[in-house]
């Protein structure tokens, strides 16, 4: 009970200078240390990047910061739908089938470090989004936007004018774009709309409903969906129009709708013609993966074909894809295209790229029970923006932008994309779990 109370009670906000330190040195690290120049350690005989001690610091940071803080009441009680616990109970269950999974001794290693880091990466936003209020919240949102418009806006220099800055693996291994496609240390081309979009989102819709700062929004959000156009990435442009189609249909008002229309048309005329002056569309009008599709034929014939009692129980976390080791020992082979895998059920990519099928055929019933539950939260923030709820086009963004763990490994890999992303989540449900306490506190 105690420790319930104490996740509903944001921090003094004199104690949260504590964890910006912590908070901008990992945002900077993470986005400006090249991979080829990122420490490499082994530990427990593991290949272990800087990247991820330093994800680990800040978790352990953020959350003692938190425990150790003087709390005031401000937040309505279980404001985070019990996420932390269904994650946690997920993780567990992950860790324990490994022991069934036939994995050898290194590849169980690594996996269950995998588990440890996607524990890392929601721990840190949590206890962080657990000590804001509402506008605290907002605050961290904007200053995460302006970050990743900064962070957007050299990626895109180094794509458009080969200045000679990118150095991580499988830097020129981008075809039939034209352009090399943005990416960079924080996020691969693949998924760097999960983070951004939600940004660009939040910017326009804080350009709408407050008065200051709105050149240097504006500026931001521009920024960053010419990052996201110079993505070359199909999903990318389908998450796009997602979030366009779904927040014309939710939101209410004629007046209000042409504003949005007007204001996306715009960002997208700009960016579309800064991006595609130097790239080429020709990408983007294919959808055909053949390597995807036969790993999701491999996976639908693997619960097809064994015993209905594996498929209750999943066959074990990493059974089907001990990835792993191969993205640290095998990544620059990996990027140039060596990434596929045989099983007894076909050919597979080494990585899945889809959080359902880690769940359904690695973790059985409790993985798709957590599907469930996360997207319920997910549809839960489409049905406060149909009621007219606030910050409605965020929370459509996250809701939209989700959709993206059925393409990528979010949660389990890319642990600075999962906890950006986490964050985007678990500030959307706070928000709306802050606002009718906050607002009758206010009045």
């Amino acid at each position: 009970m105690t420790s319930a109370a104490v996740l509903n009670r944001p921090v003094a906000s004199q104690s949260i200078f504590l964890w910006k330190i912590p908070l901008v040195l990992w945002f900077l690290l993470s986005s400006f240390l090249p991979a080829t120049q990122t420490p490499l350690y082994t530990i427990w005989e593991i290949p272990v990047s800087a990247y991820n001690l330093w994800l680990l610091g800040a978790a352990v940071i953020c959350s003692g910061t938190f425990f150790l803080s003087d709390h005031h009441e401000t937040r309505a009680a279980n404001w985070h739908r019990n996420l932390h616990w269904w994650l946690l109970g997920l993780l567990a269950y992950a860790g324990l089938s490994v022991r069934w999974s036939g994995m050898d001794t290194s590849n169980e290693r690594a996996m269950l470090f995998t588990l440890v880091m996607a524990g890392a990466a929601f721990l840190m936003p949590f206890t962080v989004t657990a000590s804001l209020s509402r506008e605290q919240i907002r605050s961290m949102l904007r200053l995460t936007a302006f970050g990743l418009a900064a962070v957007a806006a050299v990626y895109s220099l180094e794509s458009f004018f080969s200045l000679g800055l990118r150095s991580e693996l499988g830097r020129f291994y981008s075809v039939g774009f034209g352009i090399e496609r943005v990416k960079g240390p924080l996020f691969e081309s693949s998924v760097g709309h999960i983070i951004l979009l939600p940004a660009a989102a939040f910017l326009l819709e804080d350009l709408l409903t407050t008065c200051t700062g709105r050149l240097y929004k504006s500026l931001a959000a521009i920024l960053i969906s010419i990052s996201i156009l110079g993505l070359g990435s199909r999903a990318a442009m389908l998450v796009v129009a997602l979030f366009v189609a779904t927040v014309l249909f939710v939101l209410r008002g004629v007046r209000y709708r042409l504003l949005i229309v007007g204001l996306l048309a715009a960002g997208l005329a700009v960016a579309g013609a800064v991006v595609f002056s130097s790239a080429s569309t020709g990408r983007l009008y294919s959808f055909a993966d053949p390597r995807r599709l036969s790993t999701h034929t491999t996976a639908l014939s693997a619960v097809s074909n064994r015993d209905s009692s594996i498929n209750v129980l999943g066959s074990g976390y990493g059974s089907f894809w001990a990835w792993y080791l191969p993205d640290v020992e095998q990544g620059d082979l990996i990027a140039r295209g060596g990434d596929m895998r045989r099983s007894e059920f076909g050919e597979t990519l080494y990585q899945p790229h889809s959080v359902l099928l880690v769940l359904a055929v690695e973790l059985g019933l409790i993985g798709l029970l957590f599907f469930v539950k996360i997207w319920s939260v997910l549809a839960g923030l489409i049905a406060s923006a149909w009621n007219g709820g606030r910050d409605a086009i965020f929370s459509v963004s996250v809701a939209v932008t989700s959709v993206a763990m059925f393409g990528d490994l979010i949660i389990f890999k890319n642990p600075k994309v999962s906890a950006i992303w986490w964050f985007y989540i678990l500030a959307a449900v706070a928000l709306q779990s802050a606002s009718k306490p906050e607002e009758a506190s206010n009045s």
